[in-house]
């Protein structure tokens, strides 16, 4: 086969060129003639661009809300286990130490000159371990825990507290509040009481460190959704909802200290309200729902859905109404 001609093929380039940017040309004016028509028609059909956009730009979810479980405080070691990808903070200079894009476990303790984990950080004596993503467990001497590890270096020996969405964390300590199965209603109102007190050590706790002490509230870190599925199910069916000694549409929701006790704890707690096991257990038995056996315990309240839930009047809508046809009951 022979060669063109160095013109000829140069007369082809400039051809195949004028025939892009052609092409090119034709794509933005369509591109602009879909702005232009989607901007004439938005006064009758609201978010025709908000539509196209969301195929292209993903949606921001709003951060969950965490609470603070001290696990260990006043020891001398641990065996720390991170189990994928992660980046390590020093939260007292608010800077990021290192990234790592694979597993790593090693034993972590506190020097004279800085904290160690396998390697050593010099001048560092609180670090702050933030895995990539939710699946991605951290291992403490053998015990596996979802989201933040943060260890700090107090007189040389060591504290360590995670930081763990609301939902991870009573779906480990729910089950620990009762020694028998709850029916459907009374493990709903269960789980609404437990989150409204654990929104309310988030958002009031005046320990900017942790809010609770694993030990005392039954904190064992990941469960499986297999080893309660009934628990599971009263904290999917109910998620976001708190009790508020305000409405909705008062403009905010004010979750307050509430304790779920078991028989022959009543006493406990003085001073702040509570609800028994066995009388939630009781009113369900009796043909309460969730919503009417709350609202017999706490008069004066009502239940709201927390910052980041969907539909958010509509729900509290329909729980006023239950609330209502209680109250004709």
């Amino acid at each position: 086969m022979g060669v063109l001609p160095r013109t000829r093929r140069i007369s082809i380039c400039v051809k195949a060129f004028r025939e892009i940017l052609r092409r090119s040309e034709m794509f933005i004016r369509l591109l602009i003639t879909l702005l232009i028509c989607s901007s004439s028609v938005c006064s009758l059909e609201a978010g025709i661009w908000d539509r196209i956009k969301s195929v292209f730009v993903a949606s921001e979810e709003p951060e969950p809300t965490t609470i603070k479980v001290l696990l260990m405080h006043d020891v001398p070691y641990v065996d720390l286990e991170v189990k994928g990808s992660y980046n390590l903070y020093d939260p007292y200079r608010n800077q990021r130490v290192a990234t790592r894009f694979a597993p790593k476990g090693a034993r972590i303790q506190a020097l004279s000159q800085g904290l160690k984990w396998g390697e050593e950080f010099p001048g560092v004596y609180q670090i702050e371990l933030v895995p990539d993503n939710r699946n991605i467990f951290v291992t403490i001497n053998g015990q596996d825990y979802r989201g933040k590890i943060t260890v700090y270096d107090v007189g040389g020996t060591l504290s360590l507290v995670n930081e763990v969405e609301i939902e991870d964390y009573l779906f480990s300590t729910l089950p620990t509040k009762f020694q028998r199965p709850l029916s459907e209603e009374a493990l709903a109102a269960a789980a609404i009481t437990e989150r409204t007190h654990s929104y309310h050590l988030s958002q009031y706790s005046e320990n900017p460190y942790w809010h609770v002490k694993a030990k005392d509230v039954g904190y064992y870190g990941v469960r499986t959704e297999n080893s309660d599925r009934l628990v599971a199910k009263a904290l999917g069916s109910t998620r976001h909802m708190v009790m508020s000694k305000t409405s909705v549409y008062e403009g905010t929701v004010t979750p307050f200290p509430v304790h779920l006790v078991a028989g022959g704890n009543e006493n406990l707690y003085s001073g702040i309200r509570k609800v028994s096991v066995d009388d939630i257990e009781l009113m369900a038995r009796n043909g309460d729902n969730a919503a009417q056996i709350l609202s017999k315990s706490f008069p004066g309240t009502s239940i709201e859905l927390t910052a980041g839930s969907q539909n958010q009047e509509e729900i509290a809508e329909v729980r006023i109404s239950e609330y209502q046809h209680h109250q004709t009951r």
